[in-house]
């Protein structure tokens, strides 16, 4: 993860955008912001997937190649994100 200037990250489950992290910062391994949901089925899949396995695999942003990070709790009008090593 690079920091941005952008001031909305999109972050993906399944492939599809499940919500942006909107004016993200980080240190270390976090990336954290307030959270703003992007409602549909998808959305559904990747809150159940946390509640069922206590953390949910997603793919942090546009940057190429993809940035891997795991949501460990429900997000509600936070959220964190836990970068995966490269």
């Amino acid at each position: 993860y690079k920091e941005s200037t952008a001031n909305r990250i999109p972050l993906y489950f399944w492939g599809k955008v499940v919500g942006h992290i909107v004016e993200p910062s980080g240190e270390m391994w976090f990336i954290y912001g307030q959270w703003q949901p992007v409602r549909s089925p998808t959305y559904d899949e990747f809150v159940s997937c946390i509640k069922t396995n206590e953390q949910a695999e997603v793919i942090i942003g546009d940057g190429q190649p993809p940035q891997k990070g795991f949501v460990n709790e429900l997000p509600d009008d936070t959220i964190e994100v836990k970068c995966s090593p490269s």
